[in-house]
């Protein structure tokens, strides 16, 4: 899994968030992608155009306990519509998040809420700071891990890959006019 910050909160790179987001609300979670570029994608849809400096880090997971939203089969089950999980009302997400929670589940495998993002901006600027600055295409849809570290159990573990973490300057380009 793949997890981005600005980079001055670098050092927050592998803590859970307390705070309120998408799919938690009074309870910690770790909001991840399965790949790098939806990572850096989720943080585009927020910053758009404006060069942002981000910090980058990959670690594997093993997590067993996880409702799994990203088929149609699974959001049916939840009774939920691909719209609920991905628009702009938090509610639902919300709603999802604290059942799983509370159930003991230790994350949810959910779709990137960046459907549409890619008409936007059809690619982003990655520029590390060591290396070749690349215009790459934008995702036009993802997978994100939401952990619980709370709720894990004893075989549940997230290791961050050593020497994985980077410095990169991304941005949204958009269309020529």
């Amino acid at each position: 899994m793949y997890r981005q910050v600005r980079h001055s909160w670098r050092r927050e790179l592998w803590t859970a968030s307390p705070d309120s987001f998408r799919w938690s609300v009074g309870f910690p979670a770790l909001y991840t992608s399965l790949t790098e570029d939806v990572a850096i994608a989720e943080r585009i849809r927020r910053t758009g155009t404006h060069p942002t400096r981000i910090v980058i880090g990959r670690a594997t997971v093993t997590v067993g306990a996880v409702a799994e939203l990203t088929t149609p089969t699974g959001r049916a089950a939840a009774g939920v519509a691909l719209a609920d999980v991905i628009g702009p009302s938090y509610a639902v997400p919300q709603r999802l998040g604290r059942q799983a929670y509370e159930q003991g589940l230790a994350g949810l495998l959910v779709p990137a809420a960046i459907i549409g993002l890619a008409t936007i901006y059809p690619t982003f600027r990655y520029a590390p700071a060591r290396g070749r600055v690349l215009d790459r295409p934008m995702p036009i849809e993802g997978i994100n891990l939401v952990v619980f570290p709370q709720r894990f159990g004893v075989r549940d573990a997230f290791v961050p890959v050593i020497r994985s973490r980077h410095v990169v300057i991304i941005f949204g380009r958009p269309y020529a006019t």
